[in-house]
């Protein structure tokens, strides 16, 4: 199928910058080591090693796509790694808990305008917080 082939074809492209960079990273490290050690006193290989720049890849469509979509599915309803019994559990468990707190009036009340008014004085001036 197309979706195979693609992602297939993704996953050869990264292995191959992998193994590209890995080579190239290599490769002046050997010449930074060797000019280090006097081994190579070459201005040639010294201006290459030094002129040496990550160069930044272009916008690649396809990981943006799956980065979109692993975020927009992690906190979905139907998410593939908790099935339906396991959420209702955990939702029981938090009303238990809920229901069980010492002092639940004091966290669910409406905080109050005096409240948040009184939070914003303690806070530092000129700061971000």
């Amino acid at each position: 199928s197309s979706t195979f082939i693609r992602s297939n074809y993704y996953r050869v492209k990264g292995c191959y910058k992998r193994l590209l960079s890995k080579t190239k990273n290599d490769f002046f490290a050997r010449m930074n080591i060797d000019i280090e050690n006097g081994k190579i006193l070459n201005w040639q290989a010294f201006k290459k090693l030094k002129s040496q720049k990550e160069t930044k890849t272009g916008f690649d469509s396809y990981d943006m796509e799956k980065f979109e979509n692993f975020f927009k599915n992690l906190y979905d309803d139907k998410h593939k790694t908790i099935d339906e019994s396991q959420k209702t559990e955990f939702l029981s468990e938090a009303v238990k808990i809920n229901k069980t707190a010492i002092h639940p009036e004091a966290i669910n009340n409406i905080i109050s305008l005096y409240e948040v008014t009184a939070s914003i004085k303690l806070l530092k001036t000129g700061k971000a917080s």
